[in-house]
């Protein structure tokens, strides 16, 4: 082999060398990058996967519990002759309840639902009147049984 067929051979597998080192750091940055991206990605995957999962759980655990559908005031002490009042009342005090429509059945707090209404003082009919709270059934159609009596100066 002559020595300038070597040297041209030298030459080129030393650009080859060179330029193949010169894309190995290129590429190797960019392969890192991809690399941290692609764990980046799947762990936000995982992460979502969870979530999605645990609302799955949720609307399982929603839809095999009651839930509060509707609220029934009854007014215990009104006698027949004062059914108006009772159902004036009762269109004053239902939207007090609204909230516990669609909660289902356990999370309603009595306590809270009592507090909506007892001693509460509703005007109807120029009338004022004391509401006190008897006795109250959670259930999917909540029952309240209340008394109402006209407010003494």
């Amino acid at each position: 082999m002559s020595s300038s067929l070597r040297r041209i051979l030298a030459a080129f597998l030393l650009g080859a060398i060179t330029g193949a080192a010169l894309m190995m750091g290129f590429v190797a940055a960019r392969i890192e990058r991809a690399t941290v991206q692609r764990d980046l990605f799947m762990t936000v995957a995982r992460e979502q996967r969870h979530r999605l999962d645990q609302m799955r759980e949720r609307i399982d655990e929603f839809q095999t519990q009651p839930t509060v559908e509707s609220v029934e005031l009854h007014f215990l002490d009104l006698e027949e002759d004062k059914s108006a009042t009772a159902l004036a009342l009762s269109e004053l005090l239902r939207p007090l309840s609204s909230g516990i429509v669609g909660q289902m059945v356990e999370d309603v707090n009595p306590a809270v639902l009592r507090n909506l209404y007892h001693k509460r003082i509703v005007i109807s009919n120029q009338n004022e009147y004391v509401i006190s709270v008897e006795s109250i059934v959670i259930a999917p159609t909540t029952h309240l049984f209340l008394s109402a009596e006209l407010k003494s100066d």
